[in-house]
């Protein structure tokens, strides 16, 4: 994978939406692109920051009851959409934890992590429509 062309690919993704791919101090990379994407599935699709939130607040609530879970506390929706804001449009609430993100993507099985295990943010769809 060459870092170059990933960001010149992001770089297009927000040109297309009329936006530029920018990262920031205070975040991850990681969340550059997830919100890049996030953008680009709401532009295609229609999917909202609602929506984004409701499956947050899912995941949170099932995190209650794992004993593995990193983030053990339930949150709303309403929580969700009203956490602090990371980048635009994930909030904190929506954000996976570094050590979720860790992993490198595997050679040998594209749209997964090293382990097999699937991205996190639901990225595999993603990777499979933008090979990159």
């Amino acid at each position: 994978m060459d870092p170059s062309r990933t960001l010149a690919d992001y770089d297009a993704l927000m040109a297309g939406l009329g936006r530029r791919f920018e990262t920031g101090p205070d975040r991850t990379m990681f969340m550059d692109t997830y919100a890049a994407q996030a953008l680009d599935h709401m532009a295609r699709y229609g999917t909202t920051r609602k929506q984004f939130a409701a499956v947050a607040a899912k995941n949170h609530n099932y995190a209650v009851n794992n004993a593995r879970a990193q983030y053990r506390f339930p949150m709303t929706v309403d929580e969700v959409l009203a956490d602090r804001l990371v980048t635009d449009p994930p909030s904190h609430g929506r954000c996976a934890r570094r050590s979720v993100t860790a992993p490198l993507r595997s050679s040998s099985h594209p749209g997964t992590c090293s382990g097999g295990s699937p991205p996190p943010c639901g990225d595999a769809r993603y990777a499979s429509r933008h090979p990159h």
